[in-house]
């Protein structure tokens, strides 16, 4: 289930804003890209290796091509807008899923078994032999005054 669905009739405005994001976005990213001024440790610590040329060039001509008819508002800019948030919606869906997955069997499922195993009862739902109801007593409340005075 995904928290948010395209909008596939963009009106101008959104049109608009989306094109402006597409020519800014990846002209700095063409940049990063055909210079190689990386922010930190150079593109050298980085998988692509060092500057590519052909990359930020690349990045620029798509950014030109989607972001400069998104920029007029009109039908012009449709097809690059549904490209682009088609692709972002089929990664989100499947890349979602995936992300929870991987943290919920490589984070949470570990930790739970390792306090089993350790014996560990955060929501004490264990009974105690002698108890004959799970119901703990509670310290009584502070004045009420207190509560106007909480640090």
């Amino acid at each position: 289930m995904l928290l948010a669905k395209p909008d596939w009739r963009p009106d101008a405005r959104k049109l608009r804003e989306f094109g402006l994001t597409m020519l800014v976005g990846l002209g700095l990213l063409g940049a990063l890209f055909r210079f190689g001024c990386w922010p930190v440790g150079g593109l050298r610590s980085w998988p692509l290796g060092a500057a590519s040329p052909r990359a930020g060039l690349a990045l620029w001509l798509v950014g030109l091509a989607v972001g400069l008819p998104a920029l007029t508002g009109g039908k012009a800019g449709w097809p690059g807008y549904r490209a682009v948030m088609g692709l972002s919606y089929l990664l989100g869906s499947v890349i979602g899923p995936v992300l929870l997955a991987a943290l919920y069997y490589g984070l949470f499922t570990p930790m739970g078994l390792v306090m089993r195993l350790v014996g560990r009862d955060a929501l004490r739902l264990r009974r105690e032999p002698s108890a004959d109801t799970y119901w703990r007593d509670l310290p009584p409340p502070h004045e009420p005054a207190r509560y106007l005075r909480q640090f």
